[in-house]
């Protein structure tokens, strides 16, 4: 990098250190000890506003990504005076900040400028934030009761929470262990992540969330057969062994037998409890329909869909939700009890709009457009991590809305900006990782996430 802006290159290798610090630091610790993360939040996005302003590359510098945030921040400050207007207790400031950290994936691309070694290191991080909190608040106990049949949550925000987490440490376990069969890994890391994704399963199963359970099977639909063509392709020169084929058939015939034999009443209890109430929403009987789990979703659903048609473009601003709940023809148990639509994009599109939801889109949409120049660099276990992390999470979110808490902002923030960061530094950009055609991981120690 030249010098910009009297900005020495030894001055900006120290910010790209000290980010790479506090990107780790944000990341490990967002369900370890949360004023950290935060701490480490705020030095992070100076760290990166003092090396956006000494790069010296204007076309990343000056990227029309850029330019999606500051079309977000006009709308929501456009939006704000009439959610003020409207809403005369409206507090808004906190929620729509909440929404305006979902850019924060600027800075994670920022540091990790398409590099597979720095994504693996905060998806790492990351990862290992989730398993060092479950140890540390996690009890015997909480496993044993959601064993029994107990809805279980860890102690999280709540048990749809939990499961997200528990979701996402699957799909990550379960690449790492793909990765490691095809490379032929060693034993400890091999048993390492056999013990990780069973773990991740039977805490998936225990938090009984039949949002994560759906996108999971979408997932696994997805993966299985591209998993299945690194598994059988010749690798290096020579098809796999048959050793490796029975170890790999032996894991999934166990997980299949783990599942059938200790949790198959609960899961089948779990399916069927609203069965009868989707039975009756598709009749449209819309009086019939109970305010059970699935019965509350509809009910908000059908109502935010018509708020939404009064106010299309702009929405009702970011607190808007729990003001409009109140206003609802809902009991008065559900006015006091939700203060949400259990729906990601609706909750969106009702807070600013189709405009919002667009915005957010076009930012999705280059994020997935990262992990597609992730995988033809050469990166296709972690492209293929990224792809199976996002299905999951825009599944999920069908049913719950963690866009408008933590487990939103930090997925988009991490995840979204590794993707983000293979887009915003494309081969052509000064800096870029660049590998082979069929590079992965070359070195057996570390494990794509």
């Amino acid at each position: 990098m030249k010098k910009s802006i009297g900005f020495s290159l030894a001055r900006m290798r120290r910010v790209d250190i000290l980010m790479g610090v506090l990107a780790v630091a944000y990341a490990f610790f967002w369900l370890v000890n949360l004023e950290i993360s935060r701490s480490a939040e705020i030095l992070l996005l100076l760290s990166f506003l003092f090396s956006w302003v000494g790069e010296s590359d204007r076309a990343t510098k000056y990227s029309w990504i850029f330019l999606l945030l500051v079309a977000f921040v006009v709308l929501q400050i456009s939006v704000h005076q009439f959610s003020v207007a409207r809403f005369p207790a409206d507090d808004s400031i906190t929620s729509e900040r909440h929404y305006t950290k979902l850019f924060l994936c600027l800075m994670i691309a920022w540091w990790v400028k398409g590099s597979s070694s720095r994504a693996l290191t905060i998806l790492i991080a990351t990862l290992a934030g989730f398993w060092v909190s479950l140890i540390w608040q996690g009890d015997w106990q909480s496993w044993w009761a959601g064993v029994q049949g107990k809805r279980v949550d860890f102690d999280y925000h709540n048990a749809q929470h939990t499961s997200v987490y528990f979701g996402w440490a699957l799909i990550a376990a379960l690449t790492w262990l793909g990765h490691l069969v095809s490379s032929h890994g060693r034993a400890w890391q091999l048993s390492l992540s056999v013990l990780l994704s069973l773990v991740a399963l039977v805490g998936v199963i225990v938090t009984q969330t039949r949002g994560v359970w759906l996108a999971l099977a979408v997932v696994f639909v997805l993966i299985a057969p591209y998993l299945c063509y690194r598994l059988f392709r010749v690798h290096h020169g020579k098809a796999t062994k048959p050793r490796t084929l029975f170890v790999m058939v032996a894991i999934v015939m166990a997980f299949l037998a783990f599942g059938a034999t200790q949790f198959d009443r609960l899961i089948e209890k779990r399916l069927d409890k609203e069965a009868s109430v989707m039975q009756t929403a598709a009749e449209l009987d819309w009086d019939s329909i109970p305010y059970s789990s699935i019965g509350i979703r509809l009910h908000t659903w059908r109502y935010a869909l018509e708020k939404i048609a009064e106010r299309p473009l702009t929405g009702w601003g970011a607190d808007s939700r729990k003001y409009l709940i109140d206003e609802g023809p809902f009991p008065q148990a559900i006015r006091d009890r939700f203060g949400h639509f259990h729906n990601s994009y609706i909750e969106i599109t009702l807070a600013y709009g189709l405009i919002g939801l667009t915005i957010l889109g076009i930012l999705c949409g280059a994020m997935w457009e990262g992990v597609r120049q992730a995988y033809k660099r050469g990166h296709r276990y972690l492209a293929t991590g990224l792809a199976c992390s996002f299905v999951f999470f825009a599944i999920a979110n069908l049913t719950e809305s963690y866009f408008i808490f933590r487990t939103g902002i930090y997925f988009v923030t991490i995840v979204g900006g590794c993707a983000l960061s293979f887009y915003l530094f494309r081969p052509h950009v000064k800096g870029t990782e660049i590998a082979s055609p069929d590079a992965e991981l070359v070195d057996h120690g570390q494990g794509e996430s």
